[in-house]
């Protein structure tokens, strides 16, 4: 089954990719150059009560010649530190994506800039991944012990489906959310302490992941 997805997913990536511009549009275009910041990553730890804290940032860069295909460029940094009973397990690193995004929209005023897209990613991330001792009284592992599992660099790299929307509030200022399903292809860790956290990706146990992202983006 997971075979078939990830065959479906670069299919759709290829496709999306090299497609022509097939919409027709009532009105001429400009080019653009979008900045967009995501507001979830820098707070999501604070909102939850879980074992898990997350935490981090990333921006993402778009460039369109006519409002329909996006060319993007996405990167950030992102750090879990999961804690529960004797163990703190941190996860932290760099990530990069790049794709494109196609505009669904048909437009009849230039004044319209508001998009609603579908888009793919190829994404890929190096971090570090440590399992020291949380509790340094234990009695089990002795008085002040740590680092029984030294950290480790690992690398990761998955593809993605985006459906999203860009909605311009005022004057080229814009909030937008992103629907986002990853796939992972291919990923280093391969010891007998599993990573429960890719940055830029998430939980990798079960070999995919979904999540939503909020951002806010100023157009130049």
């Amino acid at each position: 089954m997971q075979k078939r997805i990830l065959r479906y997913t670069i299919s759709f990536c290829l496709l999306l990719a090299f497609s022509v511009q097939a919409q027709t549009d009532t009105t001429k275009r400009k080019g653009l150059v979008r900045l967009n910041i995501d507001l979830l990553s820098p707070v999501y730890g604070y909102f939850s009560d879980a074992p898990a804290k997350r935490m981090g940032g990333e921006a993402m860069l778009e460039i369109s010649k006519n409002d329909t295909l996006f060319y993007v460029l996405e990167g950030g940094f992102h750090k879990m530190d999961y804690t529960r009973d004797l163990f703190q397990t941190t996860s932290s690193g760099l990530f990069l994506r790049a794709g494109v995004n196609r505009n669904l929209m048909k437009y009849y005023d230039k004044k319209d800039k508001d998009i609603v897209y579908i888009g793919a990613r190829v994404s890929t991330c190096t971090y570090q991944l440590g399992y020291p001792v949380f509790n340094n009284d234990s009695t089990y592992f002795g008085k002040g012990a740590s680092n029984v599992v030294p950290s480790a660099n690992y690398m990761a790299f998955w593809v993605e489906g985006v459906f999203g929307t860009r909605i311009e509030v005022v004057k080229n200022l814009f909030l937008g959310a992103d629907l986002r399903g990853a796939l992972m292809v291919y990923h280093t860790n391969q010891s007998a302490y599993k990573t429960l956290f890719v940055p830029g990706f998430g939980n990798p146990l079960n070999g995919a992941s979904l999540w939503v992202n909020y951002s806010v983006g100023y157009k130049f």
